[in-house]
């Protein structure tokens, strides 16, 4: 086990180290953050440990700060009011950093994969939607279809129905003409033996004329509707169809 645990102090975000054995507490080097602080750097209010001050005043950026013993700042924190302003060092980027990283893992991560979540769901809800509306319409057109099959059908067979009744009559009345045509060819047939005859002695019959009232049968009257298509324009289909389901991205 690790001889020294950390605690987040409140005022300062700095973490303090508490030795398990004595029950005394160590502000943690903020640049190292590992290392118990020694030291005190008035420029950049930043606690370092021994190793992190040395570097800390060779460097070219910070080799100017005013570093102090922490334990004299301790004693007399009003030591560093008269450095001017703070101004950016390695310790307050690294602080930056650190309440950077904890607001993109803490906020900005969880937020996008929460809209993420939120978009796999739209996908799929626009996914069932899309395909009910598919199948509702495909089952639309085929009950037309469906329905336009049966009128078709029912017209047709009446058509035909109808055409072999109009038939059968014609027939009827072509086999009428026959028989009445058959019977004038034998009286013209019978007139002319009777004006070979050198007798004036005629039969009954020949001095009937043909009644010509009786002699044309009545005709089918035929009444025949011709088929008017219907307008195959848009406006008329969608009057049937219905209104045609949309999507589009916005």
């Amino acid at each position: 086990m690790s001889r020294h645990t950390n605690r987040w102090s409140v005022n300062s975000i700095q973490c303090q180290l508490v030795d398990e054995y004595s029950g005394q507490h160590y502000v943690e080097c903020d640049n190292c953050e590992t290392e118990p602080a020694q030291f005190y750097c008035l420029t950049c209010q930043g606690h370092l440990c021994e190793e992190c001050k040395e570097t800390h005043v060779t460097r070219r950026l910070t080799q100017g700060h005013e570093v102090i013993l922490l334990s004299e700042y301790i004693k007399n924190p009003s030591v560093g009011h008269d450095v001017k302003g703070k101004v950016p060092c390695a310790c307050d980027i690294k602080r930056d950093l650190r309440e950077e990283r904890e607001r993109i893992n803490k906020v900005l991560i969880p937020s996008l994969e929460k809209i993420r979540d939120e978009e796999y769901e739209r996908k799929e809800s626009l996914c069932g939607k899309v395909n009910n509306m598919i199948e509702e319409f495909e089952n639309h057109c085929e009950n037309l279809i469906d329905r336009l099959t049966r009128i078709k059908e029912k017209t047709a067979n009446r058509l035909e129905r109808k055409q072999e009744e109009i038939s059968d009559a014609i027939d009827n009345t072509i086999d009428k003409i026959d028989s009445k045509i058959g019977k004038l060819e034998r009286r013209s047939s019978k007139i002319d033996d009777a004006l070979d005859w050198a007798s004036e002695d005629l039969s009954e019959d020949l001095c009937k004329r043909v009644d010509e009232s009786k002699l044309f049968p009545k005709l089918p009257i035929v009444d025949i509707k011709e088929f008017s298509p219907g307008s195959l324009e848009k406006k008329s289909l969608q009057a049937v169809v219905g209104e045609l389901p949309v999507i589009n991205l916005q």
